[in-house]
């Protein structure tokens, strides 16, 4: 077993949104590129202590809460420096009266969040517990509903997240996803909520953020129909970005217009027939006055 002896170790902790740094390290600690790992407290008890060193170490060192402690259902991101090459680390809790319980040889090259659980008297832990992947593009959309000019690209390892500006990469923050709590670190705006399907994440200054393979995509050429199905002359062009849409006669005529799309209502407000139903495949709009297009 290993002894507990008060050593400092260059671990940094993240909790509620507030970075405390510990003292000036010792011993050097490493865990995986994302630097960082999300504890979250499942045991029913509120942990006083917890220490983490690799598996080899000899001693617990330093307890990382200090003087903080972590309720039950709480979670602490604990960050660490990359220096070190330990690839297996143990684990300790204590309670307020000393009584302990340890994890031992985790691997957090491969572990970005770890939930703790004690119940009839067996210690257990799941790692990367119910995370939804953020991975993919994301559109911005204002209080008032109109599309924000940036594209963002997340990129998801366990419960850390690399947010970076679709068109201007130097834009960007590192982050973290705990339950349905997204948190940038880097941003001015910093705390967001994912909505239950995982689709759109909605930020504190009102921005919402939704997935660009979530729309429906009208890109393309779509050819009308007139209600007794004979053809239309027209042939459109639709070009889009998000939920916004452009529309203009594709054989080269002047005529155009802009618009937008929420689910299934296309909405085009330069023509005198603004009003319109996208089919549940996607390849159809039905419009007000009886025409129909098709996507080509």
């Amino acid at each position: 077993m290993k002894r507990k002896i008060s050593r400092i170790l260059p671990v940094g902790l993240l909790s509620f949104g507030a970075f405390f740094l510990l003292s000036a390290a010792t011993v050097k600690v490493s865990a995986q590129a994302s630097e960082d790992i999300t504890v979250v407290n499942k045991t029913g008890f509120e942990i006083h202590a917890l220490y983490m060193t690799p598996h080899n170490a000899k001693e617990w060192g330093a307890d990382i809460l200090g003087v903080d402690t972590l309720a039950v259902n709480d979670s602490v991101a604990i960050v660490f420096s990359r220096k070190e090459k330990s690839t297996l680390w143990d684990l300790r809790v204590e309670d307020d009266e000393g009584a302990f319980i340890e994890w031992t040889k985790l691997n957090l090259l491969d572990i970005s969040s770890i939930t703790l659980y004690y119940k009839n008297r067996k210690a257990t832990a799941v790692f990367d517990e119910n995370l939804v992947d953020l991975n993919g593009v994301w559109l911005g959309y204002y209080d008032d509903g109109t599309i924000s000019e940036y594209v963002w690209s997340i990129g998801q390892t366990g419960s850390n997240i690399m947010i970076q500006e679709a068109n201007d990469p130097q834009t960007k923050s590192r982050g973290r996803i705990n339950g349905s709590n997204v948190f940038a670190q880097d941003f001015a705006t910093k705390n967001g909520k994912l909505s239950a399907d995982g689709s759109r994440i909605s930020w504190s200054d009102g921005v919402v953020w939704v997935r660009a393979n979530d729309l429906n995509d009208l890109t393309g050429v779509w050819r009308g129909y007139y209600e007794d199905g004979t053809r239309s002359p027209y042939v459109w062009s639709i070009s889009q970005r998000g939920t916004s849409i452009s529309i203009q006669d594709a054989n080269g005529g002047k005529t155009k217009s802009a618009g937008t799309f929420t689910g299934n209502k296309v909405f085009a407000r330069d023509f005198a027939t603004k009003n319109g139903k996208l089919s549940a495949d996607g390849r159809k709009i039905v419009w007000t006055d009886g025409v129909v297009w098709v996507k080509q």
